[in-house]
């Protein structure tokens, strides 16, 4: 089991889209947990779990949450926006 908490939180694009790739080979045949807020991680997971007030807001794989109106979506939006969803002075208005 590998666990990774905010592996690339403070990576320049270029050096995410590297560790991504890393971690990806890593990967093959284990249990990976990530805790990111950055959704290029999320977006490469088998599975999501989105956590809003300590309860689960959402659960399952990326593409299924993104065609769904939830939290999952509602990150996605933001961080494409340019909205930092972990940043608390960033407010969302949904």
């Amino acid at each position: 089991m590998l666990i990774l908490d905010e592996a690339t939180a403070n990576l320049d694009l270029e050096s995410e889209a590297l560790v991504l790739e890393a971690i990806a080979e890593l990967a093959v045949g284990r249990t990976v947990i990530v805790i990111a807020h950055r959704m290029a991680m999320a977006e490469r997971a088998d599975n999501v779990l989105v956590l809003e007030a300590g309860r689960v807001a959402a659960f399952g794989p990326p593409a299924q949450l993104r065609g769904a109106d939830g939290a999952y979506t509602r990150l996605l939006q933001a961080y494409e926006g340019g909205i930092d969803p972990s940043n608390p002075e960033a407010v969302l208005c949904v």
